[in-house]
């Protein structure tokens, strides 16, 4: 399943990473210090966040192994409490080593309340982890990097090509970007929406508009005219 991380310099994006790892498999840890080991960014990053501490169903991340091989903070952030006596059953009754996963989430310590998440940590204190956490949540509760990892890891499995953003804030007093995107079913366009709506909550800090249309060629258009 693919893994995406979201390069920040403060409240601006500057790049996406993006490799694989197994559903309920043991390769989420090295994926992630390959990947930004291995980055152009490496020198200038100070953290990692991660979305949660398990990928691709249950293949969870061992944080002070990541922290022992990339030598900066490792956060993982959740925005609800997790539900670790239902993970716990989940892993011992259903998933294979399951008992040596289970541990890792032990090894990474306590789930704690920050900044109106709630996040496991490593070599951060309780108190710089929420400042970054507030410095980096500018759109809902969770923090940038995060976010779009998800929301970009969730438009390439939906199978959603970009075609065009134009950004229209210095000449639209209505509309701050307008894009065209190429999506290969409705149902694909559906399960974004529920996306969107469960997973992101976009329209509690975006008003956006969809217009759905069939994609032509130029020569195409003209004879339509």
């Amino acid at each position: 399943m693919l893994l995406v991380g979201a390069v920040y310099a403060g409240p601006r994006l500057e790049g996406v990473l993006s490799d694989r790892v197994r559903r309920d498999g043991v390769n989420a840890t090295r994926t992630i210090v390959r990947l930004v080991s291995k980055s152009h960014y490496r020198e200038h990053l100070q953290a990692v966040l991660l979305q949660g501490i398990t990928f691709a169903g249950f293949n969870v991340v061992d944080l002070q192994a990541a922290f022992n091989a990339l030598q900066f903070p490792i956060i993982a952030v959740s925005r609800r409490q997790p539900d670790m006596e239902g993970g716990r059953n989940a892993l011992l009754d259903h998933v294979p080593g399951g008992q040596r996963k289970w541990r890792l989430i032990q090894k990474a310590g306590l789930v704690e309340p920050a900044a109106g998440v709630y996040v496991q940590r490593v070599a951060i204190s309780l108190r710089d982890t929420e400042t970054r956490i507030e410095h980096l949540a500018l759109n809902g509760r969770l923090p940038g990097p995060p976010r779009t990892a998800r929301d970009r890891a969730n438009l390439d499995a939906l199978g959603m090509k970009a075609i065009s953003m134009i950004d229209c804030s210095d000449s639209d007093d209505e509309w701050d970007y307008i894009g065209v995107e190429s999506w290969p079913s409705m149902k694909a366009v559906e399960e974004r929406e529920r996306f969107e709506k469960g997973g992101l909550h976009i329209s509690e800090y975006v008003e956006y508009k969809v217009h759905m249309g069939v994609e032509q060629s130029f020569e195409e258009y003209k004879k339509n005219q």
